[in-house]
């Protein structure tokens, strides 16, 4: 159940990047794309770099959004027979709108509290 929030953490970030423009520069809104995708398809590696770059202010909002997707998942009955993250298993999961639902209430939240944390870029870095 917890391969729900594989996906999770390149997502926030992704969405972070959307709202919170202030809070991220050019080049990191061009690198959240990349790690958008491969959070999709289940690698969350993609989100190494900004939690290299930030990790004060990355990894709460991840671990948190994580937290809640898989809270979600377990609260809803989903169960996943694959060992796999990502858009992929939903064809086989029990109660796929659950699990799709959980992916999102993960997503949403973590990408707020990373929105929140983190802090301005100066308008000359942009």
């Amino acid at each position: 159940m917890f391969f729900v929030c594989t996906s999770v953490p390149p997502l926030d970030v992704l969405l972070s990047t959307v709202i919170f423009k202030n809070k991220w520069t050019d080049a990191d809104r061009i690198q959240a794309r990349s790690a958008g995708v491969m959070g999709v398809v289940g690698i969350t590696e993609g989100t190494i770099p900004f939690i290299v770059e930030d990790a004060l202010h990355i990894l709460p909002g991840t671990m948190i959004g994580c937290g809640c997707a898989v809270v979600t998942a377990a609260l809803s009955g989903v169960s996943l027979p694959v060992p796999h993250g990502g858009i992929f298993p939903v064809l086989v999961a029990g109660n796929s709108v659950m699990y799709i639902d959980a992916q999102v209430v993960g997503i949403v939240v973590g990408a707020i509290i990373v929105g929140i944390l983190r802090r301005p870029v100066a308008a000359d870095a942009k």
